[in-house]
């Protein structure tokens, strides 16, 4: 088997606008995806992802020696993402509304305050170098690389479809309550490297937009469609959800209720019928706002555990309601009613 020879080394995003310029490196398509444009908000992410020093995955060139005995570099894997990055360089596009700083909407790259100028040009992109490989080379290379790679679920493919505003306001939030998501055990380590706490807080703001009875993967991918450009209500939501937190972190100083609570299929209910009771969210149906009263909450909960942990309800399949996961919207509802009847009692 041949012994394929690698090399990673670091380059600004300023030395390789000159490599580019100087032809001293070309954009290879052959080995790339049919390329599609990317929409404005995509390439957006990447320049806010560089001026805030994120890390972007690894670009992929090879090298080798053409007939007439001259050096040849191609970049064979990261070619939008190197196209992108110098048309922006080159003023061709401007910054649409979900750049993280609001004063740079609408800015091309020499509108840009030097700093972030500064910022792009001197990022370090990492560069693994594939040399003296034939084309059959390139293919057995990126099929290896790729056999390894787990197939995507459903919240990694929106991670890598979608961009704007919803999913910035998804994994902020997401982050903003790491350590409540540990702390509590609602989510785990493995859990949230799997972003499916990323894919709970996607639903939420679904729901808060389209109801919880209209919740599915496909609404959920709606709303990442509709809510690209302009989301009107992000603030309002991300206020209810901040606001949705600190009720459940004060109801978690009860040990039976963070006891029961803090598992998955019961923090989902108990998250959207205290949206519903409490904020007038539109989950199932419009409620009163009400005053936000612990005391009063924490006993209707407590009567909701004991009936459950006696099964007093057991005519009524309450456990097996609650340990049918979370997934299916027709439990989701009839959970959500359930509940809601002990805090409006």
């Amino acid at each position: 088997m041949k012994n394929f020879i690698f090399s990673i080394r670091n380059y600004t995003i300023d030395d390789i606008r000159r490599l580019i310029t100087s032809k001293e490196i070309a954009i290879q398509p052959k080995f790339q995806r049919r390329r599609r444009s990317w929409p404005l908000t995509a390439k957006t992410w990447l320049i806010d992802s560089i001026i805030n020093n994120f890390p972007i995955p690894v670009i992929y060139t090879r090298e080798f020696y053409d007939e007439s005995n001259q050096r040849v570099r191609e970049i064979i894997d990261g070619q939008q993402r190197i196209t992108t990055i110098i048309e922006f360089l080159n003023n061709e596009w401007v910054l649409s509304n979900n750049i993280s700083d609001d004063s740079l909407v609408g800015a091309t790259f020499s509108q840009l305050p030097l700093e972030n100028q500064q910022r792009i040009l001197s990022y370090e992109l990492v560069i693994q170098a594939l040399r003296d490989v034939t084309d059959p080379d390139v293919i057995a290379i990126f099929s290896r690389i790729n056999s390894f790679s787990q197939p995507l679920n459903k919240q990694e493919r929106r991670n890598a479809e979608f961009s704007g505003e919803f999913k910035q306001l998804v994994y902020s939030l997401s982050a903003n309550y790491y350590i409540f998501w540990i702390k509590n055990k609602i989510f785990n380590d493995t859990q949230i490297g799997k972003m499916d706490e990323a894919l709970f807080v996607s639903e939420v703001l679904t729901t808060f937009r389209y109801g919880l009875k209209l919740l599915s993967p496909i609404k959920v991918d709606q709303a990442y469609k509709s809510y690209t450009e302009r989301y009107n209500e992000a603030e309002q939501d991300e206020s209810n959800f901040h606001k949705l937190i600190s009720c459940i972190s004060a109801l978690f100083q009860y040990p039976i209720i963070k006891e029961r609570f803090s598992k998955q299929v019961f923090f989902f209910s108990l998250f959207f019928v205290l949206a519903e009771e409490l904020f007038n969210v539109n989950v199932l149906e419009k409620q009163p706002e009400k005053n936000f009263d612990i005391d009063v909450i924490s006993l209707k909960l407590t009567a909701f555990i004991e009936n459950y942990n006696h099964d007093v309800d057991k005519n009524t399949g309450l456990k097996q309601l609650f340990t049918q996961g979370t997934g299916s919207t027709t439990s989701r509802v009839t959970r959500h009613q359930v509940l809601s009847k002990y805090l409006r009692t």
